[in-house]
């Protein structure tokens, strides 16, 4: 644990940042898993949106000091975090 958050690094995270969430399988269209390098969520689940969503907060705020806060800032030739994203269609 750092800064008072949990993270999954490998070590034990304290039960007060565990949540566990049941939904039925039938009612699930669409899973998105996005990592901490995406500061906007995208507004239709496709790469290309959360791309856009990207592109607009480097534009928008690219230390990262404005509307989309960080401890780190983007650059000349490095971003903010790296991007990961995972969107899994059910129907």
């Amino acid at each position: 644990m750092k800064f008072g958050f949990g993270e999954i690094d490998g070590s034990s995270v304290p039960k007060k940042f565990i949540k566990a969430f049941k939904f039925e399988l039938a009612t699930i269209d669409t899973l998105e898993i996005f990592s901490d390098g995406y500061f906007k969520v995208a507004e239709k689940p496709t790469i290309d949106s959360w791309e856009e969503a990207f592109t607009e907060v480097e534009k928008i705020d690219p230390l990262k000091i404005g509307p989309y806060p960080s401890t780190k800032s983007s650059g000349s030739g490095h971003f903010t975090d790296d991007r990961t994203i995972l969107i899994a269609r059910f129907k």
